[in-house]
């Protein structure tokens, strides 16, 4: 389970303008975290060392923010650089999207 914090309270939810401090809980199974070692273990195909760090920082950003608003964010910011690396990173493309909240 991910806990979502809002301003200064765990758990918030803001519902219409106003903030709830009802239980907000995701469930992201170990397997579909595994996809990130996965696409860590591909990145060595990738020649371009700068191209290569970059998708490791995008893809730990993506790791640390599954669950969260965030994640979408990072998940564009990884596809707008993996775009010059389809044939590496495909695979994994359609997994990752089924993370999107």
């Amino acid at each position: 389970m991910t806990d979502i914090k809002v301003g200064d309270s765990k758990n918030s939810v803001i519902v219409g303008g106003s903030v709830s401090n009802s239980t907000v809980s995701v469930n992201v199974q170990n397997s579909d975290m595994k996809i990130f070692d996965d696409l860590q273990n591909a990145l060595a195909e990738i020649d371009d060392e700068n191209t290569r760090k970059s998708l490791e920082v995008a893809i730990e950003q993506m790791k640390g923010s599954v669950g969260t608003p965030t994640f979408a964010t990072h998940y564009k910011n990884f596809m707008s650089i993996a775009s010059d690396h389809v044939t590496v990173l495909s695979p994994f493309i359609s997994n990752l999207a089924q993370l999107l909240v």
